[in-house]
């Protein structure tokens, strides 16, 4: 990977750094395992702070505020217990701070797809159907295989959940404003991942 010292921190570049060993920690409650980054994630997450840091137009202010510390802090001290799914979505909040609608981690769909170092865990997994959230809920809009009969419902529990409280754990510490949460919000509901890190389900391997 080429060196980051001096470049504004983007969308992409934010990915392509934590895509090295992301997650990289056994996948909890499945048997899938994904192979540890180099210093574990632990060092990781001290690599991305201090690339964000360092490299983002406001990195000095973050560098000084307490919660964007705290947030950082709190990562690295749990980086290596969490599902994959949760330190995905732990790191995006971690970098919510920012507010600025770029700087996050992407969805894999926009880098190439899953990263060979999670593809043996729950992000190698999916659901056969695609989900959109309109005002007043959201409704099955593909499916198939076993999911086809569903086509059409609306969801009105997911897991342990129902999908508004999903929805919001999803929304948490977005990076940009909550209409942008709303619209990517249907993304979580065909991955296991996700779906095990925001508390849905406790196994990402079992039927949904």
């Amino acid at each position: 990977m080429e060196s980051t010292e001096g470049r504004v921190i983007t969308r992409r570049s934010i990915m392509g750094l934590l895509a090295l060993g992301a997650a990289g920690a056994s996948t909890a409650s499945s048997s899938a395992q994904t192979p540890a980054p180099p210093g574990g994630r632990r060092g990781e997450v001290e690599a991305l702070r201090r690339f964000a840091e360092t490299t983002h137009p406001r990195g000095r202010e973050a560098a000084a505020n307490a919660e964007w510390r705290a947030r950082w802090d709190a990562l690295a001290g749990d980086a290596d217990r969490l599902s994959d799914g949760a330190y995905f979505v732990r790191t995006r909040a971690a970098l919510g701070w920012f507010k600025d609608g770029h700087t996050t981690v992407l969805p894999f769909e926009f880098v190439g797809g899953v990263p060979a170092s999670l593809a043996a865990g729950p992000f190698g997994r999916s659901l056969p159907m695609r989900v959109r959230v309109f005002h007043d809920g959201a409704y099955v809009v593909e499916a198939k295989d076993e999911a086809a009969p569903m086509l059409g419902a609306q969801l009105s529990m997911v897991g342990g959940l129902d999908p508004g409280a999903l929805i919001r754990a999803w929304a948490a510490d977005w990076p940009g404003n909550d209409a942008w949460a709303h619209r990517w919000s249907g993304r979580l509901f065909d991955a296991p991942a996700f779906l095990q890190a925001l508390g849905a389900v406790g196994d990402p391997s079992m039927a949904v």
